[in-house]
């Protein structure tokens, strides 16, 4: 699938480039500036991951909490020095 969408992205380049939403997920997927299919297809996997993390916290309640302890666990910029 996304070789289709990609083949087909490269083909109407010219014109998906000036819609505000390509231009949104070519940022999402970090084109800092750029607007070309490699970084709408980057943002687009972000947002598909964005929409599967947000199902799972629907049907799993706990999973929230869940969440938050691994990022205080694993993404914590708290330093302890001893």
């Amino acid at each position: 699938m996304v070789y289709f969408i990609a083949g087909y992205f490269y083909e109407i380049e010219h014109e998906l480039i000036k819609h505000p939403a390509a231009q949104w997920l070519a940022q999402l997927g970090n084109g800092k500036g750029k607007v070309t299919p490699f970084y709408i297809l980057k943002g687009i996997g972000k947002l598909v991951q964005f929409l599967n993390i947000q199902q799972m916290f629907q049907q799993i309640p706990e999973s929230k909490n869940l969440a938050q302890q691994a990022i205080d666990t694993f993404f914590s910029t708290n330093t302890k020095t001893e």
